[in-house]
């Protein structure tokens, strides 16, 4: 399956014509069937979407459908594909699809290329607690202080009443 990727597109229909007919029912091979196919039918369609009712966790298939409807430009159908794929299951090519379909993932896929470019690339997973963990520290810095200047404010803008108050109290 590994070799796929080096083969031309005639050797790759060829090799995957064998493979379809010695495993017809395996999932992998299903997967890169759909996937290298220069076009999807009506039937394929139908085929995918009922191999998803049994195989539900497949990124693949949801990914084949949405690069599908991205370029039949029905980005909706797409979307509807696209958000079933959980953000930690996303790999970069995974990003590059959704990100024909999001800005958010524009901005993952543009974060995910600079720090690759880096030298130092991340799983999904640790893509996603790295920006979480980012925002986080985002806030503290940014928000915190403004927060402490905001109510700093109020007490300055209180303290003569309060001062005034008690000293009413007081006599």
């Amino acid at each position: 399956m590994l070799v796929l990727n080096d083969l031309n597109k005639i050797d790759k229909q060829v090799v995957l014509k064998k493979l379809m007919s010695e495993f017809p029912g395996n999932t992998m091979v299903l997967n890169y069937w759909y996937a290298y196919k220069p076009s999807l039918t009506h039937e394929d369609i139908l085929n995918l979407n009922e191999l998803l009712k049994t195989d539900v966790t497949s990124t693949d298939k949801k990914l084949i459908l949405a690069r599908h409807y991205l370029i039949q430009k029905q980005p909706e159908k797409a979307e509807m594909y696209l958000q079933q794929i959980k953000d930690s299951d996303c790999d970069n090519d995974c990003l590059k699809i959704k990100s024909k379909a999001s800005f958010y993932h524009k901005a993952l896929l543009l974060t995910d290329t600079l720090i690759s470019k880096a030298g130092m690339p991340l799983s999904p997973f640790d893509r996603t607690v790295s920006i979480f963990i980012s925002l986080v520290f985002y806030i503290s810095i940014v928000l915190v202080p403004a927060a402490g200047r905001y109510i700093a404010a109020i007490k300055r803008r209180q303290s003569p009443r309060i001062k005034k108050e008690m000293q009413q109290k007081a006599d």
